[in-house]
This record gives structure tokens, C-alpha cells and sequence, in this order.
């Protein structure tokens, strides 16, 4: 416990510890247990002044009765106790109104309390992996009742993660409903500031992911304790915000950059595609076997257009032998009797005549017989 009552007074047990005559006085008031727990519905209100090698000065109960100050003791951890101290110390630093442990909730100590300008009050909660889904819903719902904001800090080690479903519960859950979708991470020692913003844009181009290389989902920067500090309300390291917007900018301008090549890549492709399908064409002077020499369409279209895709124009008109069958290039078709092929008048050796207009003996075929 780092608060208790001493002749109505409030007393802080670090601030205790940092002036020995003053020390010495609530030892000798603890001793005659004039210490009293500031929870207002403590059973057992008389506390005990405490203080170390090993652990810094702490206040704590006589008897642990019924106390919600006593289960919030008992619940407490070291790095969570020596955390609270080392950012009560920094943002007092800073001119910030900041108390640790204090009940504003019923049956629950806010980590600490922090008095902003305007008048607006904000309670900054230590999380960690363990920290619920429950409880922080719980939090929320309350805090939220009384028009109290809340904050979260998480306590542990950074690890690299590029995905947000890799997350603990209580970094995704601020990524997904914090207002900047970032979480801020502290280490156990208190010197080190992890914050993480998730940019959560989905790049696509004709439905398809873009990989933007050099950028992953997340945005993160590292800072020392003193870089802590609000900004608009917001708990962030000092900068961050301008940085990410700097840093988001030129991942969409690499997107941008992206995106043009792919276009550039499918026009070359594209370009590549209809040369080889001129190349593949037959001349655009073709010598026929009664006709002598017809000139085909020197249109775009007419490159553009697949030897398959003409077939496919005139298939269903092949068994008639009352009209020529001729594509929408003027190019007529004929059907080998002997083989069944269909394709172009070029490729026949024999075409045509009374009941066989569109009926004739492929080059193939013409061959063949020959050769037996």
C-alpha cells in the first residue's frame, strides 16, 4: 500500500522514505498504531509503516480483514508497486496532477489517477498477457459511468510481431478499440517505452493483396521513460503521432508507386501479346484457289482477333450447304469429308460445288491419299 491516514493527513509511503526525521516520526506513530487504512469501509483499518533493503516503503494491515485496499495489496505485484512509483515520480516531474492507488471505483484501486488540464480525469491501468477480456470490459463500463477516462499500459518484454491476431488480448484489444489502434508497452525495469500503431488499410489492386516491402502493419517507435507524456489526452510518446502520419504517407506513396508498375508491367505484357499474335497471323495478301489473291482487313481488330474466336463465330452454320460460311472478317471456312476438320480455305487442297458449298478435302487429307 503506498497511501495511509495519519492525523487526518494523507501520507505517501515513498515520500515517507525520502527525509529520515520524518521517517523516524511515522515509525514511532506506526508503532503506537496511530496508522490508519484510507478506505473508508476497511474493517481493520489500523496499518503499519514499513521499509527495507529488498523492498522499498509500503504501508500494510495489521490483520487483512475485509478491505478492498487489502485485496488490491495482496493482488499487487513488485514490478506493478515499483512501475506505479517510477511514473507517479516522472509526470509529477512534468507538472501533472498524479496520485497512485486511488478508489474511485467501487472495490477497485485505479493504478494511478491522473488531473488534466480542463478539469478531465484519466486512470492509467498496468496490464499484462494475463490481464482478461473481463476485466477489461468491467473497467470500461465503469470508469465510463462515472466520466473518468482510461488508459492502459502494457507491462512486459517487446516481441516482433507483424500480425494483429499474433497479439496478448489486451494489445489487441487496444489496437481494435484504443482511438489511435496502438498499444504502449513498458518493460519490468520502467526505463524503456514501446508504442505500437496499427495501420490497419488494406492495400489491393484489382482485388489482389499488395506486399508493400519495407513496411509491415504496425508502426513502432522506442523511447525512455522521459519520452512519456499526453498529448490531446492521449498517452504517447512525445512526436509519435507525426511520425506515424509521416511514416503512413510514404507507405501509401510506395503503394502508389507500386500499383503504377504493375500497370506499366501489364501494358508491356499486353504489347508483347499482340506482336506475337501479328506474328502468328497468316499474310495479310493470301493467294485462294479460284478467287486469286483477297486483301483481309487491315484492322485492329483484325490482329486482335484469335484464330479460335472466328471459329467459334461460324461453328453452328458448318452443316448448311445452301450459303458459304464466312466470319466477320470475310474469311470463309470449310469441313474436310474425310477427317472432319474445319478451319480456314487455305488449309483445304478442294472446295465447294453443288451440295458441298461448305464441304471440301483439307491439305492433310489431299496429302495422304496421294502418298497410298
Amino acid at each position: 500500500m503506498e497511501n495511509a491516514i495519519w492525523k487526518n493527513e494523507n501520507l505517501i509511503a515513498s515520500d515517507v522514505a525520502n527525509e529520515f526525521e520524518l521517517e523516524h516520526e511515522i515509525k514511532m506513530a506506526s508503532r503506537r498504531k496511530e496508522l490508519l487504512c484510507p478506505d473508508k469501509g476497511c474493517n481493520s483499518p489500523i496499518v503499519r509503516y514499513c521499509h527495507g533493503e529488498i523492498r522499498g516503503a509500503y504501508f500494510a494491515h495489521l490483520t487483512n480483514d475485509k478491505c478492498d485496499y487489502a485485496d488490491f495489496d495482496r493482488n499487487d505485484t513488485t514490478i506493478f508497486r515499483l512501475l506505479r512509483l517510477k511514473l507517479c515520480k516522472h509526470f509529477s516531474e512534468l507538472g501533472y496532477i498524479v496520485k497512485a492507488e486511488q478508489k474511485i471505483l467501487e472495490h477497485h484501486y485505479s493504478q494511478l489517477l491522473f488531473e488534466l488540464p480542463g478539469g478531465n480525469k484519466i486512470a492509467l491501468e498496468l496490464g499484462s498477457k494475463t490481464t482478461t477480456a473481463g476485466l477489461i470490459d468491467n473497467l470500461t463500463e465503469c470508469y465510463e459511468r462515472i466520466g473518468v477516462g482510461i488508459r492502459w499500459l502494457f507491462v512486459g518484454d517487446n516481441n516482433y510481431v507483424r500480425k494483429e491476431n499474433e497479439l496478448f488480448y489486451l494489445k489487441r484489444y487496444l489496437v481494435n478499440k484504443s482511438n489511435y489502434q496502438e498499444y504502449i508497452l513498458i518493460n519490468k525495469e520502467g526505463t524503456t517505452i514501446f508504442q505500437s500503431r496499427w495501420d490497419s488499410n488494406e492495400y489491393e489492386y484489382n482485388g489482389r493483396h499488395i506486399d508493400v516491402r519495407g513496411f509491415d502493419d504496425f508502426y513502432t517507435e522506442t523511447g525512455n521513460l522521459n519520452s512519456l507524456t499526453f498529448d490531446d489526452g492521449e498517452l504517447t510518446i512525445k512526436g509519435f503521432h507525426d511520425r506515424y502520419c509521416q511514416w503512413l504517407q510514404r507507405k501509401k506513396q510506395n503503394v502508389e508507386d507500386t500499383i503504377t508498375k504493375v500497370k506499366e508491367s501489364k501494358k508491356i505484357a499486353e504489347r508483347k501479346f499482340q506482336e506475337t499474335n501479328i506474328q502468328s497471323l497468316r499474310p495479310l495478301i493470301m493467294p485462294t484457289r479460284k478467287t486469286g489473291y483477297r486483301y483481309a482487313p487491315k484492322t485492329s481488330e483484325h490482329v486482335l482477333s484469335s484464330y479460335e474466336k472466328r471459329k467459334a463465330e461460324i461453328i453452328g452454320r458448318m452443316d448448311q450447304q445452301e450459303e458459304q460460311v464466312r466470319d466477320s472478317f470475310d474469311i470463309r471456312w470449310i469441313k474436310c469429308e474425310i477427317c472432319g476438320k474445319i478451319g480456314e480455305d487455305a488449309e483445304f487442297s478442294s472446295y465447294g460445288g453443288v451440295g458441298h458449298l461448305n464441304l471440301g478435302v483439307c491439305s492433310n487429307c489431299m496429302h495422304n491419299n496421294r502418298n497410298k
